[in-house]
């Protein structure tokens, strides 16, 4: 299904200029401001 090939510090999948693990990042902390925002107005 995936082939893993072990190196870590290479980065096959890059979109935007930016790695999986880089938008996994910003996608967290996107949910996490959203979370907060509908807390915070009683959602």
């Amino acid at each position: 299904m995936f082939l893993a090939t072990g190196f870590c510090s290479s980065k096959d999948w890059i979109l935007l200029g930016l790695s999986m693990a880089n938008w996994s990042a910003l996608c967290f902390i996107a949910f996490l401001a959203a979370a907060m925002a509908l807390s915070r107005r009683g959602g």
